[in-house]
């Protein structure tokens, strides 16, 4: 079959496993190895974008060409493009099919798909933008595809596919009308013949990945599950219910880690790490106006320098782990921890947390496609007039995800755990074009 590139093709066969195809037009055509859809779309899910979203987002807040300004220098323009030609480097070692489109998006650019100078002032402006969606293919991509997960494998783990699919259709109706079209490849004489090799030609890295995924509700044989502990997903090795991976952390296994830690929580959330949450905001509000006050105001104020605040932070969180493990109660853990006789009371009472399924986060994520967390979060500070005197709590940006997740919140996330750097890229240590 002879292939126009550069070009991006899946090609299929009588056997489970898919094969992705980055054709250059000339010949030269990298072949990146027969995987399942699974495996495909569980190893996309795992690319680390962070280092070039980055550099893009510094391009996009610092540069002068996107500055406010009447007459936009053509120097800017150029510069902008020396410096945005040099960012798909970044993905090479990261994502092959990723650095093969933006590369060649970039290219066609500069040869001609730059929008026709129609003489205005904001040209040079809206060719910029243009280049900074080009970048941006597959950070997209991968944020539409992880709210599709969110939405067909989260809460279904022993589901069948057919529940898994019409939950996404309810959620996304153009996804599964419109989206789900499958280009096949132009061929030389006559149509392929069922059960020998076909090849489709998706347009962009996002039709590349629906083409996976309708692949992969095509079959039963394997299924993706989110692990409770790391929030991961990955492929059950039995068709047994499975709730935990196999990553490794400091050489143990999310399925070593997760019970535990899943015995400690139970359906509601935790009053008392709210109040030590509160109590850290209030130390660390006291040491910011101690350090940036002049020295003759210091005596007026709570006497919380670094040296203190890093004494009473080393001791509750020494004090949170121990609770936490089952040996101290919820009353001990915030007498504790409450040396200057902050909170009204030591008690703990428990409230509700929505299920994922009600949670903040599942809303935003049913209602737009491209809800993307890592712009629509934000630190902030809120001032709490709950009780007692009024005080500024500040908010992370992880804090005010775990806040929207509700219960949906990974184990990993509500205790503080993290994943080492023994953990693989895919779970069943499946080497998907890596």
């Amino acid at each position: 079959m002879k292939r126009t590139g550069p070009s991006l093709y899946l090609e299929t066969g009588t056997e489970p496993a898919v094969e992705i195809i980055l054709a250059s037009g000339s010949g030269f055509d990298q072949h990146l190895g027969k995987a399942t859809p699974a495996e495909y779309l569980i190893s996309f899910m795992e690319r680390d974008y962070s280092a070039y979203r980055s550099e893009i987002n510094k391009l996009w807040e610092e540069h002068p060409l996107f500055a406010e300004q009447l007459e936009i220098p053509e120097e800017d323009f150029v510069d902008f493009l020396a410096e945005a030609i040099s960012l798909p480097a970044l993905l090479e070692d990261v994502d092959p099919i990723a650095y093969f489109v933006v590369t060649n998006r970039l290219l066609g650019f500069f040869t001609g798909s730059m929008p026709e100078d129609d003489g205005s002032a904001s040209f040079l402006l809206r060719a910029g933008h243009y280049v900074l969606r080009l970048l941006r293919e597959p950070i997209l991509a991968q944020v539409r595809l992880q709210n599709i997960f969110e939405i067909a494998f989260d809460d279904f783990e022993r589901a069948t596919q057919r529940e898994r699919y019409v939950a996404l259709k309810k959620a996304y109706p153009p996804l599964v009308d419109t989206m789900f079209l499958s280009r096949r490849a132009e061929i030389d004489s006559g149509d392929i013949p069922l059960g020998v090799v076909t090849e489709y030609s998706p347009q962009s890295i996002y039709e590349l990945y629906l083409l996976v995924l309708n692949h992969y509700f095509q079959q039963n044989k394997q299924r993706i599950a989110r692990c409770q502990y790391c929030g991961k997903y990955f492929i059950p090795g039995t068709k047994k219910e499975t709730l935990y991976c196999n990553r490794a952390y400091e050489g143990r296994t999310c399925k070593q880690l997760g019970p535990n830690l899943k015995r400690k929580l139970g359906p509601e959330s935790d009053e008392a790490l709210k109040k030590y949450k509160q109590l850290r905001d209030r130390m660390f509000e006291r040491l910011s106006r101690f350090e940036t006050a002049a020295e003759w105001d210091r005596n007026n104020l709570f006497q919380m320098d670094a040296a203190k605040y890093s004494e009473w932070l080393n001791m509750a969180h020494s004090a949170r782990q121990e609770y936490l493990s089952g040996g101290l109660s919820a009353e001990e853990f915030l007498s504790r921890i409450d040396i200057y006789n902050d909170l009204a009371d030591h008690t703990a009472e428990k409230e509700k947390t929505p299920p994922p399924q009600e949670s903040e986060w599942r809303r935003k994520v049913e209602s737009n496609i491209d809800f993307d967390p890592e712009s629509s979060y934000q630190p902030m500070m809120v001032l709490d007039l709950s009780s007692g005197p009024a005080e500024w709590q500040y908010f992370t940006v992880e804090e005010l995800k775990q806040m929207a997740k509700g219960a949906g919140v990974s184990l990993q996330e509500r205790f503080g755990k993290g994943l080492g750097t023994d953990a693989p890229k895919v779970c069943q240590c499946v080497k998907v074009y890596s």
